[in-house]
């Protein structure tokens, strides 16, 4: 009695588990990237590159006026304790009001999260000066007193100039009397000395006085001219200075923006490679399964045949051996006739058994190839892989270097 094998319509793998299809691969490889963070990454990516527009476009409009070109300049040094605050009070209003757009949008603006410092920080670190006041109470005076303070022009003068005159309209005052006192003791002490020797005296102090005056207006002049000697040059470097770091600026900015393009091109490509990979390695895999799965079948057809085989020899051996007997008593001579019978059907069952065989090892070297042709590609997968994180390395230092280079 022959068995028969029916054989499954489902691809199964080793361990029995039925294989994912082609959507299925493709919906867990989008499930993977996102939890992995990626469109995240990409998202950001082109809002701080959206960002990164915007100011540029505002620094290209403003180039021309050496007021913006400073205030563009500024973006880049850190900000003071005071602006800190209040970037830190904005973007908690805009947290608290669960304005993320605007919150995302507004940091970078302000260069990053460490040109701002919440309120909860500033009350929480008391750092006592020598006034024993806190760093907020500090922070706030400081900014009545910027407020409050008289400012002149910094060519010329500074805020020490802003003192109070009358002392010094007294100081004379007191000079004069008391000079006045004292030629009226010398009157009284002298009063033979004559009118015109006394106005002879007079006459050369006043000399002397308008003397020393005249040496303390050229000495003034020519401090105020070197004053304004050096303002004027003050300002011409400092607008070469903002001149340059603008150029600058802007030169660290567009390799910047080059160096992120290039390495948004590099991820894209990566993600597409390992794409088209993932997706040949799949495919291939199930040619594989499938193979195993149709030798398999052959495999069991052959066992099936090869059993009904050996049945049908028994039998036809018992018969023979029944037949034998019964005719041996009759004809010796058919002996060799038998013996030459069966050696013909053992050698023609032989003759099976061997193409049979053969045909088993041709299936087993077919899965051999095909298996270390899956190891090729694996190993090519791997070395891609590592190719990869080199790349990304490499980008890591370029971006430190340049960060090292503009610090």
């Amino acid at each position: 009695m022959e068995g028969k094998v029916i054989p499954s319509t489902m691809a199964l793998d080793e361990d029995g588990k039925p294989l994912m299809s082609l959507e299925e691969m493709k919906e867990g490889m989008f499930q993977s990237i996102r939890d992995n963070g990626t469109v995240e990454l990409i998202r950001a990516q082109l809002r701080r590159q959206f960002i990164e527009k915007l100011q540029q476009h505002r620094l290209n409009d403003d180039r021309d006026d050496e007021n913006n070109a400073g205030r563009a300049n500024q973006d880049a040094v850190s900000s003071t304790p005071d602006e800190k605050l209040v970037h830190g009070l904005v973007a908690e209003y805009l947290a608290s009001k669960g304005l993320e757009n605007t919150l995302a949008v507004f940091i970078p603006e302000i260069g990053g999260s460490r040109n701002q410092v919440d309120s909860t920080t500033i009350l929480e670190k008391m750092e006592r000066v020598s006034t024993g006041h806190s760093l907020l109470f500090v922070l706030v005076k400081e900014l009545v007193r910027r407020f409050q303070l008289a400012t002149m022009d910094s060519g010329t003068q500074t805020a020490m100039d802003c003192f109070d005159h009358r002392i010094v309209l007294e100081n004379e005052l007191r000079r004069v009397e008391n000079s006045y006192l004292a030629e009226c003791a010398a009157q009284k002490l002298e009063p033979e000395k004559s009118l015109e020797e006394r106005m002879v005296q007079y006459q050369r102090e006043y000399d002397g006085i308008c003397e020393k005056r005249l040496q303390e207006e050229l000495e003034q002049y020519k401090s105020t001219e070197v004053a304004l000697v050096r303002a004027e040059e003050r300002k011409r470097f400092n607008r070469e200075v903002d001149n340059l770091r603008a150029s600058l600026l802007q030169e660290y900015r567009n390799k910047q923006e080059r160096l992120q393009e290039h390495e948004r091109e590099l991820e894209l490509a990566f993600v597409a490679r390992r794409t088209e990979l993932e997706t040949s390695l799949f495919e291939t895999r199930q040619s594989l399964f499938k193979d195993l799965e149709r030798l398999r079948v052959k495999e069991a057809e052959l066992q099936v045949k090869v059993e009904s085989d050996f049945r049908h020899f028994a039998s036809e051996t018992q018969r023979f051996q029944l037949w034998e007997e019964s005719v041996r008593t009759q004809e010796a001579n058919l002996e060799g006739i038998v013996d030459q019978a069966m050696r013909e059907k053992e050698r023609a069952w032989n003759i099976k058994r061997q193409q049979a065989l053969a045909d088993i090892q041709t299936k087993q070297d077919d899965l051999a190839d095909r298996e270390r042709t899956l190891a090729a590609e694996t190993g090519t997968l791997k070395m891609l892989k590592t190719q990869v994180v080199t790349l990304q390395q490499e980008v890591a230092a370029l971006e430190a270097a340049l960060s090292m280079n503009f610090a």
